[in-house]
């Protein structure tokens, strides 16, 4: 008995246009997430399989040549779904306002990534309350810990509330050694070390603003969107977003904090001072970016705002993520309700909690 070869050829042209066809049929391409707007969410990405043609074709060229073994194994690839981007995200988001009869300002960042979400990031904003966020800092720089009673109580006061800013004009005048206005130019003058060159502090809270001589910044220079603006203090959702990730890399031992005040920072007082926004939201306006956030996420927020405009800077720890999250509305010289802006912030927050915490 002899063994004889089998002499066979095939066109690989038609056989690879055979695993084209079989391609076309079955495979499940990966399918990416999808806005849900009417749900504020993302519908998760669903995994796909794909059929490799180039790995396939020695199984079926073995096949073809082969007496008994006529079945070719395919090769097939198992292929996950693309994870969500921040670009769905923002197309969320710019449906929730689509309807805001006014100018909107959103920055996200993800602080895992770097990656940011970027809506009118450098248009001005009367700074209100929300820079009492800065105020704490640089209370927190001048002083070590633990800190005394009287600037405990302080603290605690101006970020427990919104509507009095007693609390925080005592601050300032501590940040100045007895002088109010001189510690509204040192918050001025430490945001500005730290780069964030669009918030300022031109004098302390509550003090005539007819006379007040305003600060230039590049983000006023240039605006291409009336706020109405304060002379007095103004910022940035991306100055106050930024500076909430400052915040959170000293707390982990990082920086830009860390860097230009080496000495005057430490983690230690960066996460005291993102627990102590965590304990003390105001309690006399809504919510707004806190409202209807989920139990297992951890906030530290610092809101504020004039007749015509609304702001919240958020830092978010969630089990999906942990972001920053800072949005301003403005109804540019046009009373604007809390309720109203509370609605909408709310659902700016839940619709970045949702993309941080979709099923992946």
């Amino acid at each position: 008995m002899r063994d004889i070869p089998v002499v066979a050829s095939y066109s690989d042209e038609k056989a690879r246009a055979f695993l084209a066809e079989v391609a076309t049929r079955l495979d499940t391409p990966p399918r990416p997430p999808a806005p849900q707007i009417d749900q504020l969410t993302l519908t998760p990405g669903q995994p796909g399989r794909l059929l490799n043609i180039v790995e396939s074709m020695p199984p079926l060229e073995d096949a073809l040549k082969s007496a008994q073994q006529r079945a070719a194994e395919l090769v097939v690839e198992d292929r996950a779904a693309a994870p969500p981007t921040l670009e769905q995200l923002k197309q969320l988001l710019q449906a929730r306002l689509a309807a805001f009869q006014g100018t909107a300002s959103v920055f996200v960042k993800d602080l895992g990534t770097g990656e940011e979400l970027n809506l009118n990031p450098n248009v001005p904003f009367s700074g209100g309350g929300v820079l009492k966020l800065p105020i704490a800092a640089e209370i927190y720089r001048k002083y070590d810990l633990p800190l005394d009673i009287t600037t405990t109580q302080r603290l605690t006061t101006a970020l427990a509330t919104e509507l009095s800013n007693l609390p925080a004009n005592q601050l300032l005048n501590q940040l100045g050694d007895g002088n109010t206005f001189a510690g509204a130019n040192t918050t001025t003058a430490a945001l500005a070390s730290l780069g964030l060159r669009n918030s300022y502090l031109a004098q302390p809270f509550d003090q005539p603003i007819t006379a007040t001589a305003g600060i230039s910044t590049p983000a006023n220079s240039t605006a291409a969107i009336n706020t109405n603006a304060s002379p007095a203090m103004q910022t940035t959702a991306g100055d106050m977003g930024l500076l909430w990730e400052m915040i959170d890399q000293c707390s982990h031992g990082g920086g830009a904090l860390l860097v230009v005040y080496p000495n005057q920072y430490s983690p230690i007082e960066c996460r005291e001072l993102i627990e102590r926004l965590q304990a003390n939201a105001p309690a006399d306006v809504p919510a707004l970016l806190a409202s209807g956030l989920p139990a297992p996420a951890q906030m530290a927020h610092r809101p504020g705002g004039t007749f015509d405009t609304r702001g919240d800077a958020a830092l978010v720890h969630s089990p999906g993520g942990d972001y920053v999250l800072v949005v301003f509305l403005n109804t540019a010289a046009q009373d604007f309700d809390w309720t109203a802006a509370d609605a909408i912030m709310a659902d700016l927050s839940k619709a970045t909690y949702n993309y941080f915490n979709l099923d992946r």
